[in-house]
Order: C-alpha cells, then structure tokens, then sequence
C-alpha cells in the first residue's frame, strides 16, 4: 500500500510511545518521507500524524509544550503578567488549529 511507507511508532516527547503503537506521518520533517507533495498538499500546516479508526480519522499533533512556550516568550520578551499568559495560550492554540484545519488553498468564489 502507498502510504506504509509513511507509518512508524507514535512518540511523545521524542520518544516512542510504546509496542503496537503505530500511525502514518503526515509531515516527514528534515529526515523522514514526506506526504504532502505525493498527495498533492503542497506545503500545507498539518498534523503529525494521522490513523484511521473505524469510519474516521485520528489526527495526532505532538507538541513540545514546553520548548514551545519557551520559544515565545524569547520572541516576546516585552510581553508581562496575564498579558503574556494570554498571547501564549493563544499562540498555541491557533497554532494547533492551523495544523488539524492545514489544507492546500480553497478556491474562493
């Protein structure tokens, strides 16, 4: 099947969630297949992986919480108290948004 080449164990936090644990991914990263060009995606925001359930789709985002909060308030140094809680909570948030809702572009009408 086309896409078992894009499956591999799950991992959190960079490591391996465990046997058994296993789902295609979406965006190969610097090292790993990628398949968004084969599937015609383009350069979309997406996901980092995705498994089939049932009659759905899971879609997986594994983010590094931690280092990601730490990246914004480097970018944003000036940001204080509640104001910079909220604008990180924010930034995550449509972040991950942009990654389940990540498509190639809609033709408007």
């Amino acid at each position: 099947m086309f896409l078992e080449k894009y499956k591999e164990p799950i991992k959190v936090a960079l490591k391996p969630l465990g046997d058994g644990y296993e789902a295609f991914r979406m965006d190969g990263g610097r090292k790993k297949p990628d398949m968004r060009v084969p599937l015609g995606l383009g350069s979309c925001h997406c996901c980092d992986y995705f498994l089939p359930h049932d009659d759905a789709i899971v879609l997986i985002e594994e983010t590094q919480l931690i280092s990601t909060i730490k990246d914004i308030k480097k970018d944003y140094p000036y940001l204080k108290g509640k104001d910079k809680e909220k604008f990180i909570n924010t930034s995550i948030r449509q972040e991950n948004l942009l990654k389940v809702y990540g498509a190639p572009g809609r033709d408007e009408d």
